[in-house]
């Protein structure tokens, strides 16, 4: 046999930042691995709303949850939709997407989140750019055929 160690070192890949006290960069497992420096995950969404205690209390479940999380952006990536600059997960797991000025509430991710998403491309494509632009929340979090959108007020 030879005398030799073979060592491979993967570097972790950030998909997303979690607030958790601080902005820490997740790999695609959801695992925190890297407090952010300042321009670190600068294009990736920023999840809010985890609890630190409750990360260092139950990293694994922190890690489902982000991964959840990462699997509904794959979801929502899918079509043609807004850019999102944020994800807010509530105390009940429910998704709130912030794109611009719009938040989208997607609600607990599940089976039914394919559903929903077509849901909110019916109304999206309905929508003027004008209606777009003045798009403030979009809730799509209480049943898969409604959507309600919520404007801005017209400049008068």
């Amino acid at each position: 046999l030879p005398h030799a160690i073979a060592i491979d070192l993967v570097e972790h890949v950030p998909a997303l930042v979690v607030d958790l006290g601080g902005p820490y960069l997740v790999d695609a497992a959801g695992h925190p691995f890297k407090r952010a420096e300042t321009g670190e995950g600068d294009g990736l969404p920023l999840v809010t709303g985890i609890d630190r205690a409750a990360y260092l209390a139950d990293p694994p479940a922190t890690a489902s949850e982000l991964t959840d999380i990462l699997a509904a952006l794959g979801e929502w990536h899918r079509g043609a939709r807004p850019a999102v600059e944020e994800v807010h997960v509530d105390p009940h797991g429910a998704l709130a997407l912030h794109a611009g000025a719009t938040t989208i509430q997607l609600g607990v991710p599940g089976a039914d989140l394919p559903a929903r998403l077509r849901t909110f491309d019916a109304a999206w494509a309905d929508l003027s750019d004008d209606e777009r632009a003045r798009a403030r929340a979009i809730h799509l979090d209480t049943r898969t055929d409604h959507v309600t959108v919520a404007f801005a007020q017209k400049d008068q």
